[in-house]
């Protein structure tokens, strides 16, 4: 009889369920795949390889199996904020501030405007902020609360002029959990529970206008917010049985209450 290494046959079982959950996603759900709950710069700045990075302080919001790689009995992390800009997001911003000023003092013309964001037709606003405001790990447990938004604006001019907007953000928190099998191979489990709150919707450029010109409106006026809670479960393996390092990573296996 032969035995395999219990690191193979956990990457068996994972590799298994991700062919499986595949196939009840479809390929409908995968083509409109959003960003993750909680980016990593370190692991964006390496072009998201991070499935079998080494342990870190980020081991939460990458691969949570390498929380039993680090001898950690006790250890508080404070806040950590990461701020995420596109190129252009600081010029178009002050071009809106500036715009709802002119519009409210009555200087502003439809014209005007539309020469004022004549550079920003066709290129994506997009900024997104994020904030743990703390972190515990003890031992092979770590629990860590999370702040993020995420935005853009997008000006595009088909027939009229349009914008298309979209602020997405949720709090919440995250629980992992990782056990060492055997001398090489790391198994965990991180749960997330959070609030979602989004905003969506292709504007005209009247309705933009509208906006601006009145300063009783507000954004719900415009556009619908859709709210919910959330829980998900990631489960990540490392292992390692020499020089070579092997990660897998299955995430978001959840449950949504939208209301």
């Amino acid at each position: 009889m032969v035995r395999l290494p219990a690191g193979l046959v956990a990457i068996a079982v994972l590799l298994t369920l991700v062919t499986a959950l595949e196939g009840v996603v479809g390929s409908e759900a995968l083509a409109d795949r959003r960003e993750r709950v909680m980016e990593s710069p370190r692991s964006l700045g390496r072009g998201g390889t991070y499935v079998a990075a080494p342990a870190s302080d980020e081991a939460i919001r990458l691969n949570p199996a390498t929380i039993s790689e680090t001898d950690i009995d006790f250890q508080i992390r404070y806040y950590q904020l990461d701020l995420f800009f596109g190129q252009n997001s600081f010029d178009t911003i002050s071009d809106l501030l500036d715009s709802q000023d002119s519009a409210l003092s009555g200087d502003a013309t439809a014209i005007s405007l539309l020469k004022k964001f004549s550079e920003s037709f066709g290129k994506r606003v997009y900024g997104r902020l994020q904030l743990s405001p703390g972190g515990l790990r003890m031992g092979n447990v770590d629990i860590a609360p999370f702040f993020a938004t995420s935005n853009f604006i997008d000006l595009h001019t088909p027939t009229v002029p349009e914008v298309q907007f979209e602020s997405d953000t949720y709090f919440g928190v995250a629980v992992a959990y990782s056990h060492m099998l055997g001398k090489s191979t790391h198994l965990a489990f991180n749960l997330r529970g959070f609030r979602r709150s989004l905003f969506a919707s292709n504007l005209g450029f009247s309705d933009v206008m509208g906006f601006l010109d009145s300063s009783d409106l507000e954004l719900d006026d415009l556009v619908e917010r859709r709210e919910g809670s959330y829980w998900a479960l990631d489960s990540g393996l490392i292992y390692q049985p020499g020089d070579w390092r092997y990660g897998v990573l299955l995430e978001n296996i959840g449950w949504a209450a939208p209301t």
